[in-house]
């Protein structure tokens, strides 16, 4: 898609369900889209237009990552998903690899809140469900939510 000059403003998720791959365009790329997007490498691909209520009892899979973690700071919990140092989350930070609340990622610093989503370029995306509880070492434990 990116090859077609499309910026991701253009378009919204891509929802993957059975070997299908849905994706949610602006009306007004959408002549654009179907005309000049054929093919993924080198297979040919065929587009079919849904309505909206195609979705109405679509129900997102998610893998539920319960994190133990020093803050609900974005960077902490990300390090945690992803198991890598701050210095490796300040590398994505600085090379915009990371979204938040469908935004590039301003300040590493942010506290997430119930319902915040993230998301990191090549990974994916998560939503953030809370703190479930308190550790004895004044940790958390907090709940991720990882979209399938």
């Amino acid at each position: 898609m990116f090859s077609l000059q499309i910026t991701n403003e253009m378009f919204g998720d891509i929802i993957i369900d059975n070997n299908h791959y849905y994706i949610f365009i602006l009306k007004l790329f959408q002549n654009y889209f179907e005309a000049n997007f054929t093919h993924v490498r080198n297979c040919s691909i065929e587009l079919e237009i849904l309505d909206n209520d195609y979705f109405s009892n679509y129900h997102r899979k998610y893998q539920e990552l319960k994190l133990i973690v020093s803050s609900e700071r974005i960077d902490t919990i990300i390090c945690r998903v992803l198991n890598i140092s701050r210095s490796q989350i300040f590398d994505k930070f600085k090379n915009k690899e990371i979204m938040y609340n469908q935004e590039i990622l301003k300040d590493v610093s942010i506290k997430l809140k119930l319902n915040d989503t993230f998301s990191i370029r090549k990974i994916g995306k998560f939503k953030y469900n809370g703190v479930i509880k308190s550790t004895k070492n004044n940790n958390f434990i907090v709940s991720v939510y990882k979209y399938l």
